[in-house]
């Protein structure tokens, strides 16, 4: 158990406590100067300051601290670099990266794009690993019927001004048909996206907005 250092008042001696023949005073100050000294020296246990007070070891050294082991135990240099070096060389290791990456999929945000515009295949920010068209599966969102101005820049993360309808009649079904050429397909990457109208049928249009996932090792797409 803890032992709190206790303050030890000054009690002057007078020459009629001198004169006693038990030195009571002169006793009782020489007990608890020893207290003190003994509490100091952890001769009663492990010391606690007062609360309010700290230690100042005034630019000096304080040596043989014990190992760490609760929250608020003080650090030794050996201790942290220890501890510290094997964490900055986990992290900037690219073997630990490599598994971060390949353990799961990897999500990039391509932004949008309309029918006829080719999606790239992405590049691990991580590693700087290229995918393979066969390894990235994408999601398409489809965000609008209309199809964006042209000058467009496929890709874009704001969403485009939108030019007009392109076909003729109401719209039957929206879209109609949405996907993205595969990897073995003719046209791999290629965005298609329609709407179906009541009189001129089948017409390209159509704003998506791109997420893609890649997979690495495995054919996917």
């Amino acid at each position: 158990m803890a032992n709190k250092i206790p303050a030890v008042p000054f009690r002057p001696l007078s020459q009629q406590n001198l004169q006693d023949p038990t030195l009571a005073l002169l006793n009782e100050n020489l007990r608890m100067l020893t207290e003190q000294v003994n509490y100091l020296s952890g001769a009663y246990g492990k010391v606690t300051l007062p609360a309010g007070s700290g230690l100042d070891a005034g630019g000096n050294q304080i040596k043989n601290v014990a190992t760490p082991t609760e929250g608020n135990d003080a650090v030794t240099l050996a201790h942290a670099n220890g501890t510290f070096a094997s964490i900055a060389a986990l992290n900037s290791s690219s073997s630990y990266l490599g598994v971060q990456a390949t353990s799961r999929p990897e999500a990039f945000v391509d932004g949008y794009y309309t029918t006829g515009n080719t999606v790239p295949t992405p590049q691990s920010p991580i590693d700087g690993y290229q995918y393979q068209r066969s390894e990235v599966s994408y999601l398409l969102l489809h965000y609008s019927t209309l199809s964006p101005v042209g000058g467009f820049v496929p890709g874009l993360l704001t969403f485009p001004t939108l030019a007009p309808n392109a076909g003729s009649g109401s719209i039957l079904s929206t879209p109609y048909e949405l996907r993205i050429g595969l990897s073995f397909e003719a046209n791999p990457g290629v965005i298609v996206v329609n709407n179906y109208y009541s009189i001129s049928g089948s017409v390209a249009e159509g704003t998506i907005f791109v997420v893609a996932l890649g997979f690495r090792g495995q054919s996917v797409g």
